[in-house]
C-alpha cells in the first residue's frame, strides 16, 4: 500500500508541476481565435487523460466481510471524452484501467473467503471501465476544464480476480526468527465479472474529488447461497487529477 501512495503521488506532483509551466489564456478565448477552433478543453471536442486515487468508504454488508479501510484503495487512469453541448453543459465519457484491492480484516467472524485466518489477505481486481456522464458547468472559465459537476453511471470488466494470503510459519532455518509464505489464487469465479454504479465528481479544472457507488453485487449468487450473504463495501471516495495542457 506504500509504495502504491508513494508511486502515485510522484505522478500527481510531477504532472501537475509541468503543467504549471503552461500560461492561461482569458476568460474570452473566441476574442482572440474566432469560431474556427473546435478542439480545447472549452470547446466543443475535448480529450485527456486522467488519474484517480480512490478508497473504500463504507463497510461490508453482513458479516464476515469486514476490511482494513484505509489499505482498502482504487487506481484508475484513462481517457476522457467531452462534448459540449451548451455553455454551461457538456456530455462526455471516459475508459479506463482499474486496479481495486480489499484487505481483509483477519478476526474471528471471518467468512469471506473462508473462516480461515491469515497473518495477511486481500483481493486484487484488475478491471477495464467505462463511465458516461452529464457536466455542470458553473461560473466563468477560459480555455480550461473550469469549475463542473459531473452526473453519470459506471460499468466495469473485471478480466482478473486474484485471492492473495501470507502465513507466518516457524523458520526452519536457525538463522532465521521466522519465515512467512505467499499464496495466490487466481481466476477466482465466485465473482461477478460485470459490474455498474453511479457515479458523482466536483472538479476545479485539473482536480476534483469523486464518488462511486456500486449497484451491483461482486459476488455470485451461488457464493451468496453456499458460503455468505455479505457484500465489500459499495462506496468509494476519492481525488482525480485531469492531465492536459493549458493552451
Amino acid at each position: 500500500m506504500k509504495k502504491t501512495l508513494i508511486f502515485t503521488a510522484i505522478i500527481f506532483l510531477s504532472i501537475n508541476y509541468l503543467s504549471a509551466q503552461d500560461v492561461i489564456i482569458d476568460e474570452n478565448p473566441q476574442e482572440n481565435y474566432g469560431d474556427e477552433r473546435t478542439f480545447g478543453a472549452n470547446k466543443t471536442h475535448f480529450v485527456h487523460s486522467f488519474i484517480n486515487l480512490g478508497f473504500a468508504a463504507n463497510k461490508s454488508e453482513g458479516s464476515g466481510a469486514n476490511i482494513l479501510f484505509g489499505a482498502s484503495h482504487s487506481i484508475n487512469y484513462g481517457l476522457r471524452y467531452k462534448l459540449k453541448l451548451a455553455e454551461f453543459l457538456a456530455l462526455g465519457f471516459d475508459i479506463a484501467y482499474n486496479y481495486e484491492v480489499f484487505y481483509l480484516k483477519q478476526e474471528p467472524g471471518k467468512l469471506i473467503p473462508t473462516p480461515e485466518l491469515h497473518e495477511k489477505e486481500k483481493f486484487k481486481f484488475h478491471k477495464a471501465t467505462s463511465t458516461l456522464f452529464f457536466r455542470i458547468n458553473y461560473d466563468k472559465r477560459g480555455d480550461i476544464l473550469g469549475k463542473y459537476i459531473d452526473l453519470g453511471a459506471f460499468g466495469s470488466y473485471t478480466y482478473s480476480a486474484i485471492r492473495q494470503y501470507y502465513d507466518v510459519f516457524q523458520a526452519t532455518n536457525p538463522i532465521l526468527d521466522h519465515e512467512f509464505t505467499i499464496f495466490e489464487e487466481k481466476n477466482l469465479q465466485y465473482f461477478e465479472k460485470l459490474n455498474y454504479g453511479a457515479i458523482c465528481r466536483i472538479g476545479f479544472d485539473k482536480f476534483g474529488l469523486y464518488g462511486k457507488y456500486r449497484l451491483s453485487d461482486l459476488f455470485t449468487k451461488d457464493f451468496k447461497t453456499g458460503i455468505s450473504t455479505a457484500e465489500l463495501p459499495r462506496l468509494e471516495i476519492g481525488l482525480e487529477m485531469a492531465i492536459y495542457q493549458k493552451n
